[in-house]
């Protein structure tokens, strides 16, 4: 059955101080990114489905593909959401309508590909455990639509890699990227989303790749689909 919207809602959730021009705008960015171009079946087979729930353990970051709407034509990686496992099937991810749990059975369901990160060997428990309090306690709080290091919210790579840097653990990564050259500061005074950490560029930092689905590979530190290289 043919569908026109991935998911739709209105998002209520946001910053005490947030403009109304702003709640409307966010409204309708999301509602136009959230309409399905390409309609797909999901593309998880069940192998990849028993490899990943064999291998997650509490604190692996996993990211994740959604190639059926408008927000997978904007973003040109393999991968274009990130989230974190914190144990019983269940995940924490920040969406538009703010920072929620997730089963293991709708985030499998929902994507079409998958990719597991972990800390590298020898990292603390006590980091791991702290990256995954930090996640839950975050839960409740809005999207972060600025793109910024200010204010309360988060965008789904920015919550994951600040998990982890707020647990003393260096991602070698940066949730916000200061633009250096002439095309990044451009870039910059359109949106603050330039800027910010994409969910493909975890890859690079200072995890473990633990797993892909059948549909992508690894070479290196850079991510490709089977079909089409995607990201450098």
């Amino acid at each position: 059955m043919f569908k026109l919207f991935k998911e739709f809602y209105i998002i209520k959730h946001f910053p005490k101080s947030y403009p109304f021009y702003k709640k409307i705008l966010c409204n309708v960015l999301f509602f136009f990114s959230r309409i399905i171009v390409h309609q797909r079946e999901n593309e998880l087979s069940s192998k990849d489905l028993l490899k990943a729930n064999l291998l997650l353990r509490k604190g692996d970051i996993v990211l994740c593909w959604e190639h059926e709407t408008i927000l997978s034509l904007l973003i040109h990686d393999p991968v274009n959401h990130a989230a974190i496992y914190v144990g019983k099937r269940m995940f924490v991810e920040a969406i538009g309508k703010g920072v929620e749990y997730v089963s293991f059975h709708k985030l499998f369901t929902t994507y079409h590909s998958l990719v597991i990160l972990r800390a590298a060997k020898g990292t603390k428990r006590i980091i791991i455990r702290n990256a995954v309090k930090f996640a839950k306690s975050a839960v409740g709080k809005p999207y972060n639509y600025e793109f910024s290091q200010k204010g309360e919210g988060y965008f789904c790579s920015q919550l994951v890699n600040e998990a982890y840097r707020s647990a003393g653990y260096n991602t070698y990564l940066a949730s916000i990227s200061l633009a250096r050259t002439t095309k990044k500061k451009l870039e910059e005074k359109l949106s603050k989303a330039a800027d910010a950490l994409r969910p493909a560029r975890m890859v690079k930092g200072n995890f473990r790749t633990i797993f892909v689905s059948h549909n992508l590979k690894l070479k290196g530190k850079n991510l490709f689909t089977k079909k089409t290289r995607l990201a450098t």
